[in-house]
């Protein structure tokens, strides 16, 4: 896409629906934009930032407004981008390969620039005006993310707590402080931005439904997130698999099968893995101060006994043998 067509440096532009129609069909949408019954005293706003390969506009006014992207944009422009669009205030309604579908606030749907879609705006019946985000998003950068991205255009999502409401708050900071930043700040934040939005859809329940994992892929996922979990909660003395079911959002039955697939249990992994750092802060000459005791309370064991006897098992040899050895080593 053409750079030049894109930039946008100012957090926020007024235009009069004429001046709009044409800053939509050429720097946006690269289709046709009209406003369907604006109110000819009421200006329409639409601000934006580009970040790279992330731009953001807040679209805002009374009425309502719908957009295009035909056949014929596509032969003057092979543009490869998705495009977030999340109502703030009043309805949109979107149409690509199937039935118009309606988001309402609280939702985003996705639509892919290199297909035919439509989309309208409409203001809330109460206050008669609208207000909204559209994200326009590089599609190279967003698969590499979400490999299934493509499939999951035209699918309102929930803007889920947490990851959604990060990614709401993510927009406005790209409108409020993005002038500020440098080329190469505007950049990893445009990262940023497109990390926040696969996030907040790598685990919608209206995307994963449509396309289930594998049981495997399932279980490799989940073990993936586990090690994670456990790595971070170490020296939490409470670590248990109970602990880190509920932190993965799975049974622990469930979290049980997945490293039954595998090749040891989730408790083993706790164990083992706090083994391994006792065994290297003993063996740690900057640690020589610390009692054996004191490193085994550090990652999570509470019983001296029992920690010897775990230490000896793994290795071969008690923690107090050990670190000699590693004094005579060195």
């Amino acid at each position: 896409m053409n750079r030049s067509d894109r930039s946008i440096h100012n957090p926020k532009f007024e235009f009069e629906p004429a001046d709009l129609a044409r800053f939509v069909s050429s720097s946006f949408l690269r289709s046709d934009y009209e406003a369907v019954s604006q109110p000819a005293s009421q200006p329409t706003y639409f601000g934006g930032i580009e970040l790279d390969s992330v731009a953001v506009f807040r679209h805002e006014g009374k009425g309502s407004t719908r957009g295009y992207r035909r056949l014929d944009h596509f032969r003057a422009d092979h543009v490869d981008d998705f495009l977030l669009s999340l109502p703030l205030r009043g309805k949109i309604t979107v149409t690509q390969g199937g039935p118009k579908v309606a988001v309402e606030p609280g939702s985003f749907i996705l639509c892919s620039t290199a297909k035919p879609f439509a989309e309208s705006t409409m203001s809330d019946r109460t206050t008669g005006t609208f207000k909204s985000f559209h994200v326009r998003v590089s599609g190279s950068m967003l698969r590499s993310r979400l490999p299934r991205v493509d499939r999951y255009c035209h699918v309102p999502v929930r803007i889920s707590a947490g990851p959604g409401e990060i990614m709401t708050s993510m927009f406005s900071l790209a409108l409020d402080c993005g002038p500020k930043l440098s080329v190469s700040q505007s950049r990893n934040f445009g990262t940023m931005v497109i990390d926040v939005i696969a996030n907040a859809m790598s685990e919608a329940p209206e995307l994963t439904c449509l396309h289930p994992e594998s049981r495997e892929t399932s279980f490799s996922r989940v073990r993936q997130m586990a090690g994670h979990l456990i790595e971070c909660n170490l020296s939490n003395p409470v670590l248990s698999p109970a602990m880190v079911a509920e932190q993965c959002h799975v049974s622990l039955r469930y979290l049980h099968a997945a490293f039954a697939a595998g090749s040891q249990s989730v408790g083993s992994l706790i164990r083992e893995t706090r083994l391994d750092r006792c065994r290297e802060a003993l063996r740690n000459h900057a640690l020589h101060d610390y009692s054996i005791f004191e490193i085994a309370v550090r990652w999570g064991f509470s019983d001296h006994a029992h920690f010897s006897r775990a230490y000896k098992l793994r290795f071969g040899v008690t923690p107090k043998i050990d670190r000699a050895a590693a004094n005579t080593e060195s």
